[in-house]
């Protein structure tokens, strides 16, 4: 260090034969005092996110999570009807994805879903196109997640179920389109795509879905 502090005195003795005036030190100490300030601040800030991490993602709610996707798991092998393209009616595999984030909230049940998504991924995934990869796996299950919007609310598991399915049917119908579009410019072969897609989709994720709510309400 170019600037050495003397030991019976709070001034500083300067290098002269270096030219470093005494402006210059105050520049350096202001330097380093904003320095020790920022590294300070920014381990506060990574203070507090660590504090509420912790909080968010309990022991208990990792537990209980990693049980839920576990039987969604299960369930999307028992199979009602299992189409070429991928989707399938299962025996409630997405009412397990959407409970976690009615229990626990938004947050937390995205990162459930996202989980569930990487899971079916590895199961068996068809995959054309790594965009496809990314709507039809974490972020159609992801979706799911969405029923934490709900939670303390009135109907709140049957109204976030739905907005949460409805999320995976976006999500996997924007897949769709681009997989059947990717053969053809024509503009009425793309309106034909959309369609397509809204209605493969709708095949498998609607009956699934109107059971759900049935037996819930």
């Amino acid at each position: 260090d170019a600037f050495v502090e003397h030991e019976n005195r709070p001034l500083f003795v300067w290098k002269l034969n270096e030219g470093i005036t005494e402006a210059s030190y105050l520049d350096w100490k202001a330097n380093k005092m904003v320095s020790v300030s920022t590294n300070y601040q920014f381990e506060k800030l990574v203070s507090k996110v660590k504090l509420k991490i912790k909080k968010e993602f309990t022991v208990k709610k990792l537990v209980f999570s990693a049980v839920a996707i576990a039987l969604a798991t299960a369930l999307s092998f028992v199979k009602f009807a299992d189409l070429p393209y991928g989707g399938s009616i299962t025996l409630f595999s997405m009412f397990f994805v959407a409970v976690v984030g009615y229990w626990y909230g938004a947050k937390i049940g995205i990162a459930a879903g996202i989980a569930y998504g990487l899971l079916q991924l590895l199961f068996g995934a068809y995959v054309v196109h790594p965009v496809q990869l990314l709507l039809d796996y974490p972020l159609a299950f992801g979706a799911l997640g969405l029923s934490g919007l709900f939670t303390n609310k009135k109907n709140g598991l049957v109204v976030g179920y739905a907005v949460g399915v409805a999320g995976r049917f976006v999500m996997h119908s924007i897949s769709g389109f681009i997989f059947f579009t990717e053969y053809t410019s024509v503009m009425s072969e793309n309106l034909a795509a959309i369609w397509a897609s809204f209605l493969y989709n709708l095949s498998y994720i609607l009956p699934e879905m109107l059971v759900t709510i049935v037996l819930l309400l």
